[in-house]
């Protein structure tokens, strides 16, 4: 769990870092994204640790319906972006799209990691 907590910490200090450099709409739509994304992968490592802890054979379904939403977010927040002429004013929806699948690799990849070191302690 150490590693968990420490790997979403530290992308959201980069996605701050890199709105921060990026600045204006650029950044604020990096942001979002990459906020967007660490948020929904949180939840769906989360529940993997849940469900490999009590029940295993969940674990698949858990990662394919959290992909299915991580498609839903990405299309849906780059279209508002894109075409709602407020919410373009403010973020822009290339730089959305861009920093939402790095932020939901760089978490998922390293709660996965993290997830399999449950399975090695129930295995042993």
């Amino acid at each position: 769990m150490k590693l968990f907590s420490t790997s979403l910490v530290t992308g959201i200090l980069g996605a701050c870092v890199a709105a921060w450099a990026l600045g204006g709409t650029l950044g604020a739509g990096a942001l979002v994204g990459a906020l967007l994304g660490l948020g929904i992968s949180a939840v769906a490592v989360a529940k993997q640790r849940h469900a490999l802890l009590h029940d295993p054979k969940q674990a698949l379904n858990i990662f394919v319906l959290a992909s299915l939403v991580k498609l839903v977010a990405v299309g849906v927040g780059g279209a508002l972006l894109r075409y709602v002429d407020v919410l373009a004013a403010r973020a822009d929806w290339v730089s959305f799209l861009i920093a939402f699948p790095i932020a939901v690799l760089w978490l998922t990849s390293l709660g996965s990691i993290a997830n399999m070191k449950i399975l090695e302690h129930r295995t042993t």
